[in-house]
């Protein structure tokens, strides 16, 4: 959703004030490899 139609845009819809909270919530989903979480996030991985 967030490349769609933009980081900012996206954690503004979200209520997610600061990037932290969104590695906060990409640490609670699982079964994940630590470079698709870093892409979740807006990473380069």
């Amino acid at each position: 959703m967030a490349q769609r139609i933009g980081l900012r845009a996206f954690m503004d819809a979200a209520g997610i004030t600061c990037s932290q909270r969104l590695g906060d919530l990409v640490g609670h989903l699982r079964n994940l490899t630590e470079t698709r979480l870093v892409a979740l996030i807006g990473g380069l991985g």
